[in-house]
């Protein structure tokens, strides 16, 4: 979850304590041909060749998205409850050769599957290192600003406060059904452009970097773009809980708990 300053009143559930101004969260009516034409909310041309389906699943009722979203029976009390979203499985594999514009230079460097915040139709450290087991959030000039273990079978509950004014990040992290915490004081993002040019879309989804191909010349190997190998494999993540939330009613962090900000 990614909290911006605006202000659009469009909320999916009560645990939300602010008014959501993007809703990622998939509806359990949300159906793999509406991925494959990019309906609201999400445009879905960041893929490889194939129908957008392909490459993310909506699992249903398969797997219970992050506890911390879930609508409760009895509010004082974490179950029974049941989710008003669907989790997302978005896939790579060496299909997913984004090819920019559907005309451009191939990114063969790359297998990324992405799905881009969208609105009425509109848009709205690259070397592997030590922590590539960890899951990293990076300010605008790429520093680690908040890492922490990658951990199987776990929702990872992340928020990070973005001030456009201010040009600060914050980060909130959490476990499973555990309601976020701040992981970071509030953080200088100075390199980020000013105004809208700062702002840009909203992405989520995989992302794989290519391993250096000794072939290529020493010149070309900076290139992770279109210069590489991949393995080949096929991978995945789960997704579910994802919304941008204005602060004029505080933070929220989960299990009906907010935090004046």
């Amino acid at each position: 979850m990614v909290v911006l300053r605006a202000v659009l009143p469009i909320i999916l559930g009560t645990l939300v304590q602010g008014a959501v101004i993007w809703d990622g969260r998939a509806p359990l009516d949300y159906t793999p041909l509406q991925l494959d034409v990019s309906a609201d909310p999400y445009l879905t041309v960041v893929k490889g060749a194939k129908p957008a389906s392909l490459y993310t699943q909506l699992v249903g009722k398969d797997v219970t998205p992050t506890p911390i979203w879930l609508e409760r029976l009895h509010p004082e009390h974490p179950w029974p409850a049941y989710a008003k979203e669907q989790t997302l499985r978005v896939f790579i594999g060496n299909s997913s050769v984004f090819v920019p514009g559907g005309t451009g230079t191939p990114q063969k460097g790359f297998r990324r599957t992405e799905l881009i915040a969208q609105r009425n139709g509109s848009a709205a450290n690259l070397k592997p290192d030590i922590y590539a087991g960890y899951i990293k959030i990076l300010d605008h000039s790429l520093n680690v600003i908040y890492k922490t273990l990658f951990r199987d079978e776990t929702w990872h509950n992340f928020a990070v406060i973005v001030d456009w004014d201010k040009s600060t990040l914050q980060v909130f992290f959490s476990p499973n059904e555990r309601s976020l915490r701040p992981v970071t004081g509030v953080k200088q993002n100075p390199t980020v452009p000013k105004g809208e040019a700062g702002q840009g879309d909203f992405h989520f989804g995989v992302l794989k970097l290519p391993l250096v191909d000794p072939r290529d010349p020493l010149e070309v190997r900076g290139d992770v773009v279109h210069y590489g190998i991949q393995e080949g494999t096929v991978e995945g993540l789960m997704y579910s809980g994802v919304f941008i939330e204005d602060l004029k009613d505080g933070l929220s962090l989960g299990n009906s708990a907010k935090l004046d900000v």
